[in-house]
C-alpha cells in the first residue's frame, strides 16, 4: 500500500508541472506542485492521532553507532540490500533529473508530453506494485527486485535509442515496473535480514545508500554528458545500474552457497 501511494505521487507530480509549464512558462511551473504539496501538509496538521493497543516489551536495542553498523555489514544479506538499494536510487535519480531535459532541450519535446512520459513511471509503479506477492512465490525477494531494477536499467539505455513519440514511452514502463516492486521487498528485506534490536541500524545503513546513489548519480552522470554526450552518458549510467545489480547477484548467491540451509 505504501508502495502504491508512493508510485501515485510520482505519477500525479510530473503531470502538473508538465502541465503548468504548458500553459504558465517554467517560471512559475513549480509553484503548482508546491502548492499541491502545501494543501497535503495542512492537511496532515489536523489528522487525529489514533490511539495504538498495547504491544509487548520490545527487545532492548543490541548496540547503535559506527560499530553496530560494522558488524552489520558482516551480514551478506544487508550488502545484497545495500546494493539493490544504491541500484534503484541510481536509475530513478538518472530517470527523473536527465530524461525530462533531454527530452525537452536535446529532442525539442513539448513540456506537457513529457509530464506524460515521466509520470507513466508512476501509472506503471502503481499498477504493478499490488503484484509483489505474486512475484515472490516464484522467486526469492533478491531475485525478484533484481530483475525488476534490471528492466529500469536497460530503460536508461535505451533512452537515446527510443526517444520519438509513441517509442519513448517504452523507457517509463521499464522504469515504472523496478519503481514499484522493489520497494515494499528491500523494506522487507532490511527487516529480515537485520537482527532483531539492530533493526534502526540497518535502516540508517540503507539511508546511506540510498544518499549516495542520490549524491553521486547527477555529479557522475551529468560529468560524463558534459564531456562524452547525452549517448554515452545514458548508456554508461544504465550500465553502471547494471553493475551494481550483478553484485548484488553475485553477493547474494555467494550468501545462499556458503548457507544452503538458510
Amino acid at each position: 500500500r505504501f508502495s502504491l501511494f508512493s508510485s501515485v505521487g510520482q505519477m500525479v507530480g510530473p503531470l502538473m508541472v508538465g502541465a503548468a509549464a504548458g500553459t504558465m512558462g517554467y517560471q512559475w511551473a513549480l509553484v503548482v506542485p508546491a502548492a499541491y504539496a502545501l494543501g497535503f501538509l495542512v492537511l496532515g496538521l489536523y489528522l487525529v492521532e489514533v490511539a495504538q493497543p498495547p504491544r509487548g516489551q520490545a527487545k532492548p536495542s543490541q548496540g547503535v553507532g559506527v560499530r553496530s553498523a560494522w558488524q552489520l555489514l558482516a551480514i551478506p544479506g544487508i550488502w545484497v540490500v545495500l546494493l539493490l538499494t544504491f541500484g534503484r536510487v541510481w536509475i530513478t535519480v538518472v530517470y527523473a533529473t536527465f530524461v525530462p531535459v533531454y527530452l525537452v532541450i536535446d529532442r525539442d519535446f513539448d513540456p506537457f508530453i513529457v509530464g506524460t512520459v515521466t509520470a507513466t513511471s508512476g501509472l506503471v509503479a502503481a499498477a504493478i506494485a499490488p503484484t509483489v506477492g505474486f512475484w515472490t512465490r516464484y522467486a526469492s525477494p533478491a531475485t525478484v527486485t533484481n530483475v525488476a531494477l534490471t528492466s529500469g536499467a536497460t530503460g536508461l539505455i535505451l533512452v537515446p535509442h527510443v526517444a520519438a513519440l509513441p517509442y519513448v514511452f517504452i523507457v517509463p514502463v521499464l522504469v515504472g515496473v523496478g519503481l514499484g516492486i522493489t520497494l515494499p521487498l528491500l523494506l522487507s528485506m532490511t527487516a529480515t535480514e537485520a537482527p532483531e534490536g539492530r533493526r534502526g541500524v540497518a535502516l540508517g545503513l540503507r539511508s546511506t545508500a540510498t544518499q549516495s546513489a542520490m549524491a553521486g548519480a547527477p555529479l557522475l552522470v551529468g560529468a560524463v554528458m558534459g564531456l562524452l554526450g547525452t549517448l554515452l552518458g545514458f548508456t554508461g549510467a544504465g550500465i553502471a545500474g547494471l553493475a551494481v545489480l550483478v553484485g548484488a547477484r553475485l553477493v547474494a548467491r555467494r550468501a545462499s552457497l556458503s548457507n544452503p540451509s538458510g
